[in-house]
């Protein structure tokens, strides 16, 4: 089946609609702390209680994780928290599709904003294929690549380590596979899909295996000739779906970054420390030529929306995600204290046009509420551990922490 307006398994939403479910579930991989293995094993017990829920199979019907999922954690200083994770998930009918789920930003990895997300100063060349053009992605985006390649399972009868080109490589069942991914995971899935398609040799000689991409609200990865090159290889096969009231999706765009600032007005008045960082961004960045896979696919128009007319409740998990981002900026506060409590608002209301719009585009709202209810109930369990273990260390911590902001705001320090 290759119609994404069909379902698999009889489930009630169509295939893209099915995907982006299963690429909303790797944020379930947020707000967790601990080891790379007590995360994953969270992690694990998260996504299949929301694929075994039967509610839940009532929408998108039933899918098994087949690889993963696998995390790569880390952080600077403090508990480790998840910088990268994804899965493979197979409908139970129709074993011949696959979809590869990338996760996004971890809101309270201080590490995934600094190492992936922000570090565009650099780029690099792209390593894959064969081109007469000159191809580049961002170094951040790079970092991000590397560590999903070297993601892996063990193998439960050899403990052979099992990367997910390996695994597909060793499942000749799987003869579509879609990549997908929000935010930093929208880049990171059509990066990782031309690395499956570029490297083909080396898993599906054969040829045999349809890779598509679908990117939601991911950032540019790369430059003019990276988009480029992606649309040749896989622009057939791909979709970019982002909001046009959305900033991830305008970043790294020499001329898109300068309509950030004004974006919401009149519904918040521009900050001046947003303006400054956008154009030390801009002054950084403007020499790397930054163009977004398909390039020219349009935004989709959605009304503004504000925090308070949303419900806390029901979303836990992602008012969790903005709370942690909000409360970085707020502590951290690379701005200097002018406009701090006018800064926090803007990027609040930001992460809000990030996430709650693309659960109306896709009218997956329903599925939505199903998956924050556990998570809600572990996020909330997780707090309680961690503040009873350690609350003399918290403010240790941000101290620590602010040690090494001062590396990240050192990027943006020219004015």
């Amino acid at each position: 089946m290759n119609d994404t307006s069909i379902g698999y398994n009889g489930g009630r939403y169509d295939f893209q609609q099915q995907a982006f479910c299963l690429s909303m579930l790797t944020c379930l991989s947020f707000n967790l702390t601990g080891s790379e293995a007590t995360i994953t094993k969270k992690f694990r017990t998260l996504v299949e209680n929301v694929l075994n829920n039967p509610a839940a199979r009532d929408l998108i019907g039933t899918w098994t994780l087949v690889w993963g999922p696998v995390v790569y954690a880390d952080a600077f200083v403090g508990a480790k928290t998840s910088v990268n994770s994804m899965f493979i998930a197979v409908p139970a009918a129709h074993p011949e599709q696959a979809v590869l789920a990338i996760a996004g930003t971890n809101g309270i990895s201080l590490m995934g904003w600094m190492i992936e997300d922000f570090n565009v100063k650099d780029k690099v060349a792209w390593p894959y294929g064969s081109t007469a053009l000159n191809p580049h992605i961002s170094k951040g985006v790079a970092y991000g690549l590397e560590k999903l390649q070297k993601l892996a399972e063990r193998d439960p009868s050899t403990g052979a380590a099992v990367s997910a080109r390996d695994f597909l490589a060793a499942t000749p069942t799987i003869k579509r596979l879609m990549v997908t991914g929000h935010s930093l995971g929208g880049a990171l899935s059509s990066v990782y899909s031309l690395f499956l398609d570029d490297t083909r040799s080396e898993w599906d000689p054969s040829g045999s295996v349809e890779i598509s991409c679908l990117n939601t609200a991911g950032q540019s990865p790369g430059d003019a000739d990276f988009s480029r090159y992606y649309g040749e290889k896989l622009g057939a096969t791909s979709a970019r779906i982002y909001s046009a009231l959305d900033i991830v999706a305008f970043a790294y765009e020499k001329d898109l970054l300068l309509k950030i600032p004004a974006l919401y007005e009149p519904h918040i008045a521009s900050q001046p420390p947003i303006v400054k960082l956008i154009t030390n961004l801009r002054r950084e960045t403007v020499g790397n030529h930054y163009l977004n896979v398909l390039p020219d696919a349009a935004g989709f128009q959605t009304p503004f929306l504000r925090i308070e007319d949303l419900s806390g409740e029901k979303y836990q998990p992602f008012f969790e995600f903005i709370d942690n981002v909000s409360n970085l900026v707020k502590r951290l506060n690379p701005f200097g204290a002018k406009n701090v409590v006018g800064t926090v608002g803007f990027v609040a209301h930001a992460l809000v046009q990030h996430i709650f719009p693309y659960f109306s585009h896709f009218k997956i709202d329903e599925f939505i509420k199903i998956m924050c209810v556990p998570a809600a109930k572990t996020a909330k369990a997780a707090k309680v551990e961690t503040e009873a273990k350690a609350p003399p260390a918290r403010r240790s911590f941000w101290q620590r922490l602010e040690a090494w902001w001062g590396r990240l705001r050192a990027l943006f320090k020219r004015s």
